[in-house]
């Protein structure tokens, strides 16, 4: 049981938990959902390296919702429960180099507190990632443990078996903002 009562009729935006809490400040659900709508909707990584950062996120943050649940445009990509329980032992895998390079860092980030992300690993990035990739990869992950947190913090309740969620995009009505920005 969730320890913020959340509002109900949610369910058409995920798991009525989570967006039944957020609805208690509607334009802060608003703001969160434009924010996560850009990070998937105007990416320039694929899918499949931006969810299993999102994954390995929510097993080092404990955010059980998280742990179960897979971008389906990831999925499309490939991504399966094989991979995903790749996370958990990338350095040994058979992850591409790239893959390990982006888990490595999500790793750093969470339990270094991003102390021991050295230059080291940013050249070793910078050989497959370009520059604005590391920073999409860096605001990604702080997004993503801001959002565990939020879930553990209210113990919001996570379904029993793994479920896919849609792809997240910008609200329709936030697009003009978008545009006057000169984002298609």
């Amino acid at each position: 049981m969730t320890r913020i009562s959340p509002i109900k009729g949610m369910s058409d935006f995920g798991p009525e938990g989570f967006a039944g809490i957020y609805m208690q400040r509607p334009e802060l659900w608003q703001a969160f959902r434009f924010h996560y709508g850009i990070l998937w909707e105007h990416s320039t990584l694929d899918a499949m390296t931006k969810d299993l950062c999102r994954i390995k996120s929510a097993f080092l943050n404990g955010c059980k919702m998280c742990q179960v649940s897979r971008a389906s445009v990831a999925r499309a990509e490939g991504m399966d429960e094989d991979i995903v329980s790749k996370v958990h032992y990338f350095r040994e895998s058979d992850l591409p180099l790239k893959t390990k390079l982006v888990l490595e860092f999500a790793e750093r980030w969470i339990l270094d507190r991003a102390y021991t992300i050295d230059d080291t690993l940013i050249d070793q990035m910078k050989e497959h990632y370009t520059e604005p990739q590391i920073v999409e990869i860096a605001i990604a992950m702080g997004s993503f443990e801001a959002y565990h947190k939020f879930n553990n913090a209210f113990d919001v309740d996570a379904p029993i078996e793994v479920f896919e969620t849609g792809r997240p995009s910008v609200p329709d009505d936030m697009r003009q903002h978008l545009e006057g920005l000169g984002v298609r």
